[in-house]
């Protein structure tokens, strides 16, 4: 009987060990898509990379700020979302999203697409509720397909 246990314990484990190498296998993008983050992130050190939504997603740290940077299967980048600072906002920001949605209680991240205006991804505190809103630099809902 400890034998037959010991042997399902083993293969369990192998079992999840290889289920872990091919994850993290995964988690590795082609080689042009890296090669354009290192172009577009020459600083950008330890990425952690996965793929969702048919997109390759660098996580790491940009001057002490969560960044996610989003690559297609070419290699081009798709956007950049940065943890973003309500003291960095743009003046008067602020007091717009205030009058707008009645609540100061927010977190912020920025949305920087090549060739468009950035845009500020809002999670908004309102009530016991968490709402997410796209603005432009205005304040101004917009709307943003990722």
């Amino acid at each position: 009987m400890k034998k037959i246990l010991s042997l399902i314990v083993l293969l369990l484990s192998g079992t999840f060990l290889l289920a872990q190498n091919e994850h993290q296998r995964n988690n590795k993008a082609p080689q042009q898509v890296q090669e354009s983050f290192k172009k577009d992130h020459p600083d950008a050190n330890n990425a952690h990379w996965a793929k969702s939504n048919g997109k390759y997603h660098a996580s790491y740290t940009h001057d002490k700020r969560q960044t996610d940077s989003y690559y297609d299967d070419k290699g081009n980048n798709v956007y950049t979302r940065t943890q973003w600072d309500k003291k960095s906002l743009p003046a008067d920001y602020n007091k717009t999203i205030r009058s707008k949605y009645h609540t100061n209680n927010y977190k912020v991240a920025k949305i920087e697409r090549p060739n468009d205006n950035p845009l500020f991804e809002l999670q908004l505190n309102v009530g016991k509720k968490t709402r997410t809103v796209y603005t432009d630099e205005q304040g101004n809902q917009v709307k943003f397909k990722k």
